[in-house]
């Protein structure tokens, strides 16, 4: 009870230090928010075909490891460059001290995460309304592209390597049926029996030769075939596409950083109170109770005089206004 007592009497001794805190510390911290220009929140959904990518990393997007690569992939310096030249917020002949600020502020501003399966959602925050959607939107293109790239360069390696490998069979086949023809020549020509002989067998090989690369064709084809279907279908049905055009999530973003500094300037004004009035208890040394003044003094209490406060004579009677202290 005597140290609520305390507590409540530095309170009420403070009490103009409080009201004053009170309205001080959130009038600044508003005054400070007001003078901030608002930051705008926009988003741009990606959804993911993982059964068609060759990448484990698009299989498995809510994997924290994965997602960190995708977001250190997202914020590369190349990706970032070639965002800023394509909304031309980086301008030809920049000088590199500039173009490093630019880069880095926008690498801080993105974010990347999967909140459901087969779905990315990449975050920006920026102070330019006007711009945040177009920046945005260039960052997801080049993303994507990133992405793409390498799923493009196997399925385009292996449609060359196959459409080679047909042209190389068919050039040994007409080889083989021009050997066939002079050798069916040969064999009308030659007038010796064992001779002959020797090139029907020849002939035979010759034959066996031609229905066997024949058979390799069309096994070269089809897998030729199906490698193009798969990069046609790559083109017209891509991996990782946006599911709509990037949206402002935070239209009116003044209000809520308002009362962010409103709220903050509470807290320090909170937090201010309970330190100078912790302080202050701990620095008291005056005594208010009986077992204090026994305690520190060691000395008996006799009795008690009130507080009579501010005397003065009245015709020659004292007048009193008593003044009591807790």
């Amino acid at each position: 009870m005597g140290r609520l007592l305390s507590l409540a009497t530095a309170l009420w001794n403070r009490r103009g230090v409080i009201v004053l805190s009170l309205i001080a510390f959130p009038a600044l911290c508003l005054m400070y928010g007001l003078n901030k220009p608002p930051i705008y929140h926009a988003v741009q959904t990606l959804s993911l075909v993982p059964e068609n990518a060759q990448s484990s990393l698009l299989q498995d997007v809510r994997n924290d490891e994965y997602q960190k690569i995708l977001n250190r992939q997202m914020k590369s310096d190349t990706l970032i460059k070639a965002a800023l030249n394509d909304v031309g917020v980086l301008l030809p002949g920049a000088l590199p001290t500039e173009e490093r600020i630019k880069i880095r502020e926008l690498q801080q501003s993105l974010s990347l995460t999967a909140p459901g399966e087969n779905i990315i959602e990449i975050t920006l925050k920026h102070q330019d309304r006007s711009q945040i959607l177009r920046l945005l939107e260039a960052v997801v293109l080049n993303f994507i592209d990133d992405i793409m790239a390498p799923e493009r360069f196997a399925k385009e390696e292996l449609s060359n390597s196959l459409a080679n490998q047909v042209r190389t069979l068919i050039t040994q086949q007409a080889e083989s049926r021009e050997s066939l023809h002079n050798t069916k020549l040969q064999i009308k020509k030659e007038p010796d029996a064992d001779t002959r002989k020797d090139l029907e067998y020849q002939l035979a090989s010759l034959d066996f030769q031609i229905q066997t690369l024949k058979m390799q064709i069309d096994l070269a084809e089809g897998e030729y075939q199906k490698a193009l279907s798969a990069t046609q279908q790559t083109m017209f049905h891509p991996i990782i596409k946006p599911e709509s055009n990037p949206v402002i999530v935070s239209p009116a973003p003044g209000l809520t950083l308002q009362m962010f500094y409103l709220l903050l300037g509470l807290l320090l004004a909170i937090a201010f109170i309970t330190i100078t009035t912790v302080i202050g208890i701990i620095f008291d040394t005056s005594l208010r109770r009986d077992d204090e003044i026994r305690k520190e003094l060691g000395l008996r209490i006799l009795g008690r005089m009130p507080n009579l406060g501010d005397v003065s004579f009245d015709d020659g009677r004292i007048s009193t206004m008593p003044n009591i202290n807790i």
